[in-house]
C-alpha cells in the first residue's frame, strides 16, 4: 500500500523505469515509508508486463513478488527488520538470513547489522543472468546498518552492476552510510508530509 504522501515522489521515480539510475539512495525522516517505497519501486521494476508503470499485479513476476519468492528480487536486510517488520514485506529479507548460518539463538536479541557474509552471498547472486528478462532489483534496508566490511564488499557491484540491475538503498541517517556508498548513489530525498 503506497502512502498519499510518496505518491508524487513514487510516480517521479516510476516515470524513469529502466532508464533510473542503477544505485538509488532513498533517505527522509523515520516513519515516513521509505521501505514501502523502495517495496514499490521495485515492483515497477520486476513486473514485465507493465513499463513506466506501477506493476500489473497480474503476471508471473508480481504474483512471485506479492509472496516474497520472486528469483530477481533481492532484499538485504537484518534480523531485527525480519523479526519485527511486516512479514509479508520482509520475508525476502530470509533468504540472505538464512545461508549465512541462520539467525541468533532463540531469546537473544536479534541483530541489528548487516554483515559481509550476507554482502557476499548478494554480489555472488547477482553475478548470474536474471531468471524473467526484466532484471534483478536489489534492496538494502536499512542501508545504514550495513558493517564496514559489507559495505566494502559491496562497492565494486555498485560501481559496475550487472546489466538490468538496480539497487534501492533506504536510510534514515545519511551520514551514517560510508562515503564511497553514497557517491556512488542518487540521492532522492523524501519530503516529510504536511
Amino acid at each position: 500500500m503506497m502512502y498519499p504522501w510518496l505518491e508524487e515522489s513514487f510516480r517521479r521515480v516510476v516515470e524513469r523505469g529502466q532508464e533510473l539510475p542503477h544505485a538509488v539512495l532513498l533517505t527522509g525522516p523515520k516513519g515516513i515509508g521509505k521501505f514501502v517505497l523502495a517495496h514499490e519501486i521495485a515492483r515497477s521494476l520486476i513486473c514485465a508486463a507493465t513499463e513506466n508503470r506501477p506493476g500489473c499485479n497480474k503476471c508471473q513476476g508480481c504474483h512471485l513478488f506479492d509472496v516474497g519468492n520472486h528469483p530477481d528480487y533481492h532484499l538485504l536486510t537484518n534480523e531485527q527488520t525480519v523479526e519485527t517488520g511486516d512479514p509479508a514485506l520482509a520475508a525476502s529479507g530470509e533468504r540472505y538470513l538464512a545461508q549465512v548460518g541462520g539467525r541468533t539463538s532463540i531469546g537473544a536479541r536479534p541483530k541489528r547489522v548487516i554483515g559481509v557474509d550476507q554482502a557476499r552471498m548478494l554480489t555472488e547472486e547477482l553475478r548470474s543472468t536474471p531468471h524473467y528478462a526484466v532484471g534483478k532489483v536489489v534492496v538494502i534496508y536499512p542501508a545504514d546498518e550495513l558493517n564496514v566490511n559489507a559495505a566494502n564488499a559491496l562497492l565494486k557491484v555498485l560501481e559496475e552492476p550487472t546489466p538490468n540491475t538496480h539497487f534501492l538503498l533506504v536510510t534514515g541517517a545519511l551520514y551514517a552510510l560510508p562515503a564511497t556508498i553514497r557517491s556512488r548513489c542518487s540521492h532522492y530525498r523524501l519530503p516529510l508530509p504536511t
